[in-house]
């Protein structure tokens, strides 16, 4: 069997914004929509509960959306412990964050070259404010 990362999970509020994020802004496409319900996922994930689970893919990279009908929010920063961010590559990181940012989403600073002058990078929260995602141009 070959080890290799097979997707992220992202738990959101807003599915649909969240689809429509990816889709338009980074080229993802949905390959699986479905709601998930009963004795197998409540075995998984160890509490009964309704979950819609939305799987897009660049050809790359997976990102799995979840939605639970009994959400519940709480506060998140980049320094919070566990998982804080993705990354995903750009073609060009001044373009997307323009695009970004004249869409309305906030970015924690303009992008900025690496101290080796490999990447121009910069860090943006998701549309539901849970995580960050690093925006990485290879220079």
């Amino acid at each position: 069997m070959k080890e290799r990362l097979r997707h992220i999970g992202i738990v959101t509020e807003k599915i649909n914004e969240s689809v429509d994020f990816y889709s338009r802004f980074f080229n993802f496409r949905v390959v699986n929509d479905q709601n998930e319900s009963g004795h197998f996922i409540n075995t998984i994930l160890g509490k009964e509960c309704t979950v819609r689970t939305v799987k897009m893919t660049n050809g790359e990279f997976t990102i799995e959306l979840l939605s639970f009908s009994d959400y519940q929010s709480s506060n998140f920063d980049i320094f919070t412990l566990g998982c804080t961010h993705i990354a995903l590559t750009v073609s060009s990181v001044k373009n997307i964050f323009k695009k970004l940012s004249d869409s309305g989403f906030s970015f924690i600073s303009s992008p900025a070259i690496s101290q080796d002058g490999n990447a121009k990078v910069c860090f943006l929260k998701d549309p539901n404010n849970n995580f960050f995602i690093e925006l990485v141009e290879e220079l």
